[in-house]
């Protein structure tokens, strides 16, 4: 028994030296922009922002500068074909301003944290690649910010407030739900140890707390962002 053990150790640790040049790992960064996309029953008191759990929204669609960093393991499917995945650490911003009868402002602004999770597929075509597959994030960290300022004849006044992001699915006691899932797809060029390239994140999950008071709400709430990314790796080859 221990025999057979030994000889499968052995060949397994032949396969991995074997197959150690397919195997790749690197280090991403990158920045770009990010989006709330919302979009809910329109409310004629509030015809551009929505007030829900919380949070102020724009309908329009705004983008914001967003960042991305994080770790990228690839493996060679074949010449042609690879596997891509890795653990990323993306931000989502959001800012929202209100300006009322000239004499009242609202500044609004919501910055999220999310540990990332894609996996994709790769087509090399010589140095240049096309890649599509999916995330699964889940945001560590939140916080709101509101700035309220009013302009009178006796003067300015402001009234600040921020609090951190509850999580969960019941608009009275949560902001946004935790978890994310999406599409990305990636474009970009190879040299040996550096990738240049382009990638787009397209939630496909909705992160509106849906219920509130045993009511579902009909609004919706996906992330959307594209970065431009540069990666460094190791074990690469031509």
């Amino acid at each position: 028994m221990i025999k057979h053990i030994s000889i499968t150790l052995i060949f397994l640790g032949f396969l991995n030296v074997g197959s150690a040049q397919a195997l790749r790992f690197g280090l991403k960064a990158g920045a770009g922009l990010s989006n709330l996309d919302f979009s809910s029953p329109i409310n004629p008191d509030y015809p551009d922002q929505v007030y829900y759990a919380e949070i102020w929204y724009e309908r329009k669609t705004v983008f914001r500068p967003a960042f991305l960093v994080g770790g990228v393991l690839e493996y060679d499917l074949t010449k042609d074909f690879l596997m891509s995945a890795g653990l990323n650490l993306t931000s989502k911003f959001s800012h929202v301003q209100e300006t009322s009868q000239g004499n009242y402002t609202r500044d609004f602004r919501l910055n999220l944290l999310y540990v990332q999770l894609p996996v994709n597929i790769h087509y090399r075509i010589s140095r240049f690649f096309i890649g599509a597959g999916g995330y699964v994030g889940l945001c560590v960290a939140g916080k709101w910010k509101l700035k309220e300022t009013f302009i009178s004849p006796n003067g300015t006044f402001e009234t600040p407030d921020d609090d951190k992001i509850a999580f969960g699915n019941n608009s009275v006691n949560a902001n946004l739900k935790r978890l994310d899932v999406g599409v990305r797809g990636e474009l970009g060029y190879g040299f040996k140890t550096v990738r240049l390239s382009l990638a787009y994140d397209h939630g496909l999950t909705n992160n509106l707390p849906a219920l509130n008071d045993g009511m579902t709400y009909d609004g919706k709430l996906r992330h959307r962002a594209v970065y431009a990314t540069v990666t460094y790796y190791w074990l690469a080859k031509d």
